[in-house]
């Protein structure tokens, strides 16, 4: 086959990525061979959704797709790089921070396609605005995974390893730790039998203004106003938690270095 033509896929992993890009490309017209996982419970009902075999092995895998997605555990993906042939068709995984040469020396032709997103099975997702990330081994099969990503999303980068990896290192501070702050905020609140409602409000606005313009320049509270007496008398109420007590203090610490920082 042409690496720049790719008309149809094995997708490997059946978790939150796996089933919105299965879907998603199935939409756009390509035809999705199978589905492989060893949770049958995931991969049936996602196989059924875009009309696919499903197989619940990797010796099961369909050897006559264009190319094969691996949308598994970071972890897990050089073992099913290694348990795969994938002889001159693309090898594609869709991690942030697994590199490229991780197919070496087990595919020809590879690449990434990675979307800068959270997904849940589920909730939609608006795909035209998600940014799709990608690598390849050679030109043609970076075009290929270009057309490809083309089908699902506006906005389509080029990116190196070193490049993705730092893009996902900031997503995991601005989504995964955002969300587990919101989390323990939720936990406080429960816990002196408060609604989390009462903080959607200042949540909705806090990121709007982060949005419309750098989170550094509109960032308050008492860390950045050096009120010692009011963080003195939060770390006090979370005297039960350890653990969140020096949290408290080592992100007031970051913000005040922070403001220093911009200072000078």
């Amino acid at each position: 086959m042409s690496q720049q033509n790719i008309q149809s896929v094995v997708i490997i992993g059946a978790g939150n990525v796996a089933w919105h890009v299965a879907r998603k490309l199935d939409e756009a017209g390509i035809h999705i061979l199978q589905i492989v996982s060893r949770s049958l419970s995931s991969s049936k009902p996602l196989a059924d959704a875009v009309h696919a075999q499903y197989a619940g092995n990797l010796h099961s895998v369909n050897r006559n797709a264009d190319a094969y997605i691996i949308s598994v555990s970071d972890d897990a993906i050089s073992k099913v790089i290694r348990d795969v042939e994938f002889d001159d068709h693309i090898a594609i995984h869709t991690a942030g921070s697994v590199t490229v040469e991780v197919f070496q020396p087990f595919a020809r032709h590879y690449g990434i396609l990675y979307p800068l997103q959270t997904f849940t099975k589920g909730r939609d997702v608006e795909f035209r605005e998600v940014p799709f990330l990608i690598e390849a081994s050679d030109p043609d099969t970076l075009s290929g995974i270009r057309k490809l990503a083309g089908l699902l999303s506006d906005h389509v980068v080029e990116t190196s390893d070193m490049e993705r990896c730092r893009i996902h290192l900031a997503a995991v501070f601005a989504c995964n730790f955002t969300n587990h702050m919101f989390a323990v905020a939720e936990m406080i609140l429960k816990q002196a039998g408060l609604s989390y409602e009462l903080l959607k409000p200042l949540m909705r606005e806090t990121l709007k203004k982060a949005m419309e313009g750098s989170p550094a320049d509109v960032q308050t509270g008492p860390a950045i106003r050096g009120n010692f007496e009011v963080m003195d008398r939060h770390i006090a109420m979370l005297e039960r938690d350890p653990e969140l007590q020096e949290l408290y203090r080592l992100i007031s610490k970051n913000i005040a270095s922070a403001e220093k920082k911009t200072k000078h």
